[in-house]
């Protein structure tokens, strides 16, 4: 079944177009979700994560600690060993996942001329050990400005929390396929959207 990921900046929409795809019946592998589900399913990779940088990744009642999350963000080395370990897990839970959803692969094509499946992430086209499991890249595009403050008034952050992080992301062009444009409403998002898949689905 056709692989699309889904990719973007912070705030660019991304996440929105996924949730326009879900609406019309298309499986979304949402990256974040799935990684979270894995720290909290799998004790033995959190006790590996703590023996290895000697810190504790959850706080008491169970959410990220942010001395933890604090550490990825500003320590190569320690993020690169807490990925070496998670990103096998997801990338295998993907495979499964994708395999249960072309059991049911008449339910996918209701709305677009050919069944297709996505991945949703900001990371995955810097990341080598997925370069295998898609077929197509989506950017999703949106004016720096735009994002940043889209971004300010979802995460409650500062303007230069939010640039720091979107200085951390790298995307390498070569790998995209296409873009969807966000520069207006919801419903410009959205036949932006539909306009892009069909090209892409398309293509030879």
């Amino acid at each position: 079944m056709l692989t699309i990921v889904i990719t973007g900046g912070i705030a660019s929409g991304k996440s929105e177009v996924c949730k326009y795809l879900k609406s019309k019946n298309i499986p979304i592998f949402d990256c974040d979700n799935e990684a979270k589900a894995i720290y909290y399913n799998n004790p033995s990779l959190c006790k590996d994560i703590e023996d290895a940088l000697n810190i504790s990744v959850f706080n008491d009642d169970m959410t990220f600690s942010k001395t933890y999350i604090h550490r990825l963000f500003s320590d190569n080395s320690a993020l690169a060993k807490v990925e070496s370990m998670l990103f096998p897990l997801l990338k295998n839970n993907f495979y499964n996942w994708r395999e249960n959803m072309a059991k049911n692969i008449n339910d996918v094509a209701l709305y677009y001329p050919k069944p297709f499946v996505c991945i949703e992430s900001a990371i995955i086209l810097s990341k080598a050990i997925f370069n295998d499991i898609y077929d197509k890249v989506i950017y999703v595009d949106s004016p720096k400005e735009i994002s940043l403050s889209r971004a300010v008034l979802r995460d409650n952050r500062s303007e230069e929390e939010i640039l720091k992080r979107m200085q951390l992301q790298r995307f390498d062009y070569n790998k995209i396929n296409d873009y969807i444009e966000n520069l207006g409403s919801l419903s410009d998002l959205y036949n932006e959207t539909d306009n892009c898949i069909i090209r892409i689905l398309n293509e030879k």
